[in-house]
């Protein structure tokens, strides 16, 4: 049993896999996903996300099974690369993240304004299926993180799901 980092009346965080973290929770009205995108980035702590296609496909397989039994709806982020091995996974609809003035310039897709959000399960959501939320490139390297999402398109599709409880 994994014990909670951090807890209060809003929320638990657990900082652990989450194949070990997901079996011990209970159910959610909302998944949101961002998973490591395969290609390579260097998180800063040693782990460099690269992985034979085969393993990564079964390790998504594996956390995101798990995820789908704990959740009403699920949103899963996964950039342009990896659109593929979602797609087959037949969602029950796309929706937009729409993120003016992109700065990015690292590859082929790094200039498009708008990734896909992937959304699995029943239930609808509200409004549009579009989620404007501006990048912040002056975050990335102080969160730790390569390509954080931002916190407004988390709190939009939190908003437009109706979610009381929320499973990242």
């Amino acid at each position: 049993m994994i014990e909670p980092y951090y807890t209060d009346d809003y929320a638990t965080v657990y900082v652990g896999d989450c194949l070990d973290v997901l079996p011990q929770l209970g159910t959610f009205d909302v998944a949101f996903a961002d998973p490591p995108y395969n290609f390579g980035f260097d998180y800063g702590d040693g782990f460099n996300d690269k992985r034979p296609d085969d393993e990564y496909a079964s390790w998504c397989a594996e956390w995101f099974a798990m995820l789908r039994e704990r959740t009403r709806l699920t949103f899963i982020t996964p950039g342009h690369g990896n659109q593929r091995q979602w797609i087959n996974r037949k969602p029950a609809g796309v929706a937009a993240w729409y993120k003016p003035g992109n700065p990015s310039g690292a590859g082929i897709f790094q200039f498009c304004e708008w990734e896909p959000v992937y959304v699995w399960g029943k239930g609808r959501i509200g409004g549009s299926d579009v989620f404007k939320a501006t990048l912040n490139p002056q975050f990335k390297g102080d969160v730790g993180h390569p390509c954080p999402k931002p916190e407004l398109l988390v709190r939009r599709i939190i908003a437009a799901s109706k979610a009381t409880s929320i499973l990242d």
